[in-house]
């Protein structure tokens, strides 16, 4: 799902680790309760409701972010503490401010019994487990971390494995459910935080508690060995309670400004054309630099000269003793003589799945069928590329709520299996199955080995084939095999794959080897879902073919959507039965709406989400500007409060 604006940030694991890195001492040297007590800042945007900031605030927050700034950025003291102190009063403002406009918008009030200023009369159930999941684990987080027995040493710690690039915006996290977030809550609440009988667990318990006396955020209502009772805990729980209100106050802003763009499909149509008339107008040299720089967020549409395109490469290398035979090959040898003998030495090469890094680093990963989740997969559970190797769960002793972690050893391949096994993944067979019908390809291989283009290489095509029947995520599957298979490491998070150019003048020198130029030009012609492999001294180039561009194809939204094809093969087949309907579902959850590579939903996230996200920036900083400097005595900050902490 998007991911919600940033709310107010609660002590969390890094507050534990600055106090790691300190040596568990305190930043307190005044054995004052009245000290931490003093008021740092008040903050009153309406009669009736006062803020507070107090020193304790400024010691908690330089634990969590604070120091981190000296240690690393360079900062003084009193730059940090500023820095800490603008944050507060800030988001207090905001905070203040989300809570009156909210009280306006009647829909708004979840709990009509609670005062104007308390956060839960804003909030739903759902809220407030949010909040409380985010405390809670912070908290159990720390005493795990407090725990005087040390986790077992992860395999990634040893693993050789080379590590993978992972795909672009992919994340090591294992994404929470509300629901697993309230079954956490409830078994915490039940259990005490775990604080039991085991020596252990007692004793990072103490160890907590102590750091948080000494640091004077217990506090003197702490009873009963309950952590909620504690200052730290009821201000976190505070502030995160407030983050909520704030980011539903966040959510009903940006729902009340898309409202006022009154958006359409026609209109977001308009905007695509403006855009492919503006293409129209290049000449070739910024055509081809648009090209090179093309992102999905900002494609070429339009075909300006001459055939030029994409394809994708999935490089089988070779390893370093192949590396040396080909450059050990006698230089003075006629070409065919030169290809013959590295012909022979590819015969050698293996291909391995290079994933194996994303198992032992603990990614998201299904055990039961060896396969990636999450971030790290481009197609659907249903048709992503399990891992080609064998998989053990490590230590399988351990608790299963723990987090699992996996030894790996990737199974190699030879050239004509890799071949087989790719085409079954394609064509949605099992990946490794030996009742692969090949009749579902139609081979062209003979055919274009003696194109004169290609018999002029240096090098042979290895083979060629176009799919006769569909292969669904045709353009995911091949980034998967990419991920899994490719030594090209610019073949990774490439949007399209490579440009193919046409056929350079004899003054111009080829961007790329001979044969991977030849053979792409050669799969721009041939379109379709297809693939040739060819030889060259880097090893196999499987190059598939991605997109061709030709001048007057796409000028409308409907025809480059139905060409991307992100609904179906054809938008009439989809759920939808037409983009309009499609667009309009996606306009009524716009802010619920899955992430998503569709250019409809990217065309329309370029005028709706920038021009909202700008207008609550500008909404933001106004409240900000205007109580903190406009509006005297709204804001007070008393610096003589903190001044021993910068001296």
């Amino acid at each position: 799902m998007k991911k919600k604006l940033v709310a107010i940030a609660s002590l969390i694991l890094a507050f534990l680790m600055s106090v790691v890195s300190l040596g568990g001492c305190n930043l307190v040297t005044t054995d004052s309760k009245k000290d931490m007590e003093q008021v740092v800042a008040t903050v009153s945007i309406a009669d009736g409701v006062e803020g507070k900031v107090y020193k304790q605030d400024l010691i908690m927050d330089y634990l969590n972010y604070g120091y981190s700034y000296v240690q690393y950025q360079s900062y003084t003291m009193e730059q940090v503490m500023e820095l800490i102190i603008y944050n507060r009063v800030n988001t207090m403002i905001l905070v203040q401010n989300a809570k009156q406009e909210l009280n306006k918008r009647a829909d708004c009030i979840e709990n009509s019994s609670k005062g104007v200023w308390d956060a839960e009369r804003y909030l739903d159930g759902d809220d407030v487990y949010e909040a409380e999941y985010s405390v809670y684990k912070s908290v159990c987080d720390m005493l795990d971390s407090f725990a005087t027995e040390k986790d077992p040493v992860k395999v990634s710690e040893s693993s050789t494995a080379t590590v993978r690039t992972a795909p672009t915006n992919a994340k090591n996290d294992e994404e929470v459910s509300l629901e697993e977030k309230k079954e956490f809550v409830d078994d915490v609440k039940e259990s005490g935080f775990n604080i039991g009988p085991a020596p252990e667990r007692r004793e990072a318990f103490n160890k907590f508690i102590n750091f948080l006396r000494i640091n004077s955020i217990l506090g003197e209502n702490y009873a009963n060995n309950d952590i909620k009772t504690t200052d730290y805990f009821v201000e976190n729980m505070k502030n995160e309670l407030d983050g909520q209100v704030l980011e539903k106050y966040r959510e009903v802003f940006r729902q009340e400004k898309l409202d006022e763009l009154n958006l359409s499909y026609a209109k977001v149509g308009e905007l695509y054309a403006e855009k492919y008339n503006d293409q129209t107008k290049w000449d070739n040299e910024e055509f081809v630099a648009a090209l090179d720089a093309a992102t999905v967020n900002d494609p070429v549409l339009y075909g300006v000269n001459g055939t030029y395109g994409y394809v994708y490469n999935l490089l089988l290398g070779v390893d370093d003793i192949q590396d040396e035979r080909i450059k050990a090959i006698d230089t003075k040898l006629a070409n065919s003589e030169q290809a013959a003998q590295r012909k022979e030495v590819l015969k050698s090469t293996r291909v391995t799945d290079l994933r194996t890094s994303w198992i032992t680093s603990g990614y998201d990963f299904d055990f039961d069928n060896k396969k990636f989740t999450g971030d790290y997969t481009f197609t659907s559970a249903a048709r992503s590329l399990a891992y080609q190797g064998d998989v053990v769960l490590h230590n399988p002793d351990r608790e299963e709520d723990e987090k699992a972690e996996y030894w790996a050893k990737a199974k190699t391949m030879g050239l004509d299996e890799f071949i087989k096994s790719m085409n079954a993944y394609m064509l949605d067979d099992d990946f490794n199955s030996d009742k692969f019908d090949e009749t579902k390809l139609t081979q062209n291989a003979n055919e274009y080995t003696k194109n004169p283009e290609l018999a002029n290489s240096i090098y042979d095509v290895y083979g060629a084939a176009t799919y006769n029947q569909e292969v669904q995520e045709y353009d995911e599957k091949i980034n998967e095999m990419i991920f899994a298979f490719s030594t090209d490491d610019g073949s990774l998070n490439k949007y399209k794959g490579y440009v193919i150019k046409p056929e350079v003048d004899a003054d111009n020198a080829e961007t790329y080897v001979a044969t991977f130029a030849t053979a792409g030009r050669k799969l721009l012609e041939i379109g379709g879902q297809s693939y040739v492999i060819v030889e060259s001294q880097f090893g196999y180039h499987v190059l598939f073919f991605s997109e061709v561009f030709k001048a007057g194809e796409n000028a409308t939204l409907e025809q480059y959507a139905n060409m991307e094809a992100f609904l179906d093969a054809n938008c009439n087949k989809g759920e939808y039965g037409t983009w309009e309907a499609y667009y309009n579902d996606m306009m009524s959850k716009w802010f619920d709406w899955e992430d998503t590579d569709n250019y409809l939903y990217i065309l329309q996230s370029s005028v709706c989400t920038n021009r909202i996200n700008n207008a609550l920036n500008r909404h933001e900083r106004s409240k900000v500007n205007e109580f903190l400097y406009e509006k005297d005595g709204k804001v007070v900050i008393n610096e003589d409060t903190y001044a021993d902490l910068i001296d």
